[in-house]
């Protein structure tokens, strides 16, 4: 095989890595910057909120998997399409656990049904270091009698240095584990430390499935990747991506262009930085270099404010989102939406033509902490659809312990959570 004499070069020096003892220390704990802060345990559990009629608040039962499953296929069918329609069912259980080490490193994700019998069970293995050494994901489907578990399993292994040289993922389920679905990437580095080779087997460990090659130039930036896959049968590797980076003298990257095998270019990123900030310039393309669509991301520094607009092909602004981000992590976000009117042009095919109909998607306010206060989403005609606000209590760490939520001024759900903290933290 054409590959074969370069993958047996690279595997010999893969095993010739040396393993010499380092100094390199544990990873610097996270936990400052994770959601829990200092958090040993964190449990969640969701009910449904009842109001009496004095106008107390009270706690009801726990939130069930089939009002969970009316909620997500009730956004499937809204239109607009609120942004967090894509969450999948099993995030959306009542019941969750997480685990973490004294670290802030996340070692267990448990997610129940109302009844408390487990759907999801993710945990996380860590070396020495602070490395992920493996990671098991399971799903469980209580629907079936006996139950069915299905599998994700991945394990990692590092150099000295701390830079991975191997990822393997096993895919099976339980009741089949003798017979997995296997992948495995390996990773070749150069002298500097950046990766130059990463070859990735899914049918066995001699033939490659793909390999991508990154060139650096003599600052160390990267400025080409190539990417090579199976295509078919085919005993060869095909070219299939290529990319192109580009740098001013300040060594900040202006230009990025990724090309497509028997496509040509398929997309243009260009940033240009001036006083005010920065500007990010992505063109799509399909066949031909035919302009597809155009998106703008403007970041003003003084403000801490970005906005993106998004452009057709005929360029027509169609959606634009305004950010503003304060150092008090006080966000206010609005998604935009344009309407157009479609005309058949010469070209066979539809273009957006004027006039516009603007109206507001999706309106997100968040307070000190970071949590999302309010959430409102409009119609067309600019009358509100869903009005969602939040009150929350918090702990003396910051953490929010109970939050109630509210549709349209009504108050819908209750989370609880308990929140257990390691005594002796490492600062």
């Amino acid at each position: 095989m054409k590959y074969f004499k370069y993958l047996t070069i690279a595997l010999i020096a893969l095993m010739l890595v040396s393993f010499t003892a380092s100094q390199r220390q544990r990873k610097s704990k996270r936990a400052a910057k994770a959601p829990f802060g200092y958090a040993q345990s964190v449990r969640e559990i969701t009910y449904h909120a009842i109001e009496d009629s004095s106008g107390s608040i009270l706690k009801g039962d726990i939130i069930s998997d089939t009002d969970y499953n009316d909620r997500v296929n009730n956004m499937k069918n809204m239109t607009p399409v609120p942004e967090d329609s894509h969450l999948r069912n099993v995030s959306e259980l009542p019941i969750v656990l997480w685990v973490y080490d004294e670290y802030g490193d996340e070692i267990e994700n448990d997610k129940c049904h109302a009844n408390g019998s487990l759907a999801h069970k993710e945990i996380h293995v860590y070396n020495d270091y602070g490395d992920v050494k493996e990671i098991i994901d399971s799903t469980i489907n209580n629907h079936n009698i006996p139950p069915t578990v299905q599998v994700q399993q991945y394990t990692y292994k590092y150099d000295s240095a701390g830079k991975t040289l191997v990822r393997n993922k096993w895919d099976y389920y339980l009741a089949n584990m003798n017979n997995p679905t296997f992948s495995r990437n390996l990773y070749f580095y150069d002298s500097t430390g950046k990766v130059r080779e990463e070859v990735t087997f899914n049918r066995d460990t001699i033939n490659p499935e793909s390999i991508i090659w990154s060139t650096y130039n003599e600052k160390g930036k990267l400025v080409e990747t190539d990417e090579r896959r199976r295509q078919g049968n085919a005993p060869d590797l095909a070219p299939f991506e290529k990319n192109d980076y580009w740098y001013d003298k300040k060594g900040r990257l202006y230009d990025k262009a990724t090309y497509h095998q028997n496509q040509g270019l398929v997309k243009d990123e260009k940033i240009a930085f001036d006083s005010t900030g920065k500007t990010i310039t992505t063109y799509s393309y399909s066949t031909g270099r035919v302009l597809m669509g155009t998106v703008v991301k403007r970041i003003f520094n003084a403000t801490n404010t970005t906005q993106e607009d998004t452009y057709d092909g005929d360029g027509f602004l169609t959606d634009y989102t305004i950010t503003h981000d304060s150092a008090k992590h006080m966000m206010d976000k609005g998604v935009f939406h344009i309407t157009y009117k479609q005309v058949m042009g010469g070209d066979r095919r539809y273009h957006n033509a004027e006039p516009g109909d603007t109206v507001m998607i999706h309106h997100i306010i968040n307070d000190n902490y970071f949590n999302v206060v309010e959430d409102d989403s409009f119609s067309n005609n600019g009358k509100p659809i869903s009005q969602k606000s939040y009150q929350y209590t918090y702990d003396d760490a910051g953490n929010w312990v109970a939050r109630i939520q509210f549709d349209d001024n009504k108050a819908v759900k209750i989370t609880e959570r308990g929140i257990e903290y390691f005594k002796d933290v490492r600062k």
